[in-house]
């Protein structure tokens, strides 16, 4: 569900319910509105790269894992540019701050209206950021 100020109440209580179940998973919150308030209960995880639909990651899809010299998607990218991306990665497989991620996401723009399909069909790629459960 999207995450707002209204689904927030409405995904703690779902989230109550769930474990007076015995429910063993988490919540993950994600959302690209970074004015709306975070749980206290919640630890900021790290950027992650999206388009509108929310449903695909070039990040998660390990387009930071390889410098690929022969893929039209690296084709306008130095390769200190993609160590500087793959070294603001953080063990979650995010990254770990708004201006890299911005950065990529931006790229992942413009190769798209360059090279058609460049990432995926999509458009409007932006970060979105994650949060979980503090343990």
């Amino acid at each position: 569900m999207e995450y707002s100020e209204k689904n927030k109440q409405r995904l703690l209580l779902m989230y109550e319910i769930l474990k007076t179940e015995q429910w063993q998973g988490e919540i993950i919150i994600f959302t690209d509105n970074f004015d709306v308030e975070i749980p206290s209960n919640c630890k900021f995880l790290g950027y992650d790269i999206c388009a509108d639909s929310k449903y695909y990651s070039p990040i998660g899809d390990g387009f930071l894992e390889t410098y690929d010299t022969d893929s039209v998607f690296f084709s306008e990218m130095h390769i200190s540019d993609f160590e500087c991306y793959k070294k603001n990665i953080n063990m979650r497989g995010l990254f770990s701050t708004i201006s890299k991620a911005l950065e990529f996401s931006n790229y992942c723009n413009m190769m798209n209206e360059k090279y058609n399909h460049a990432v995926e069909t999509e458009k409007n790629w932006r970060p979105f950021a994650l949060y979980g459960p503090i343990r």
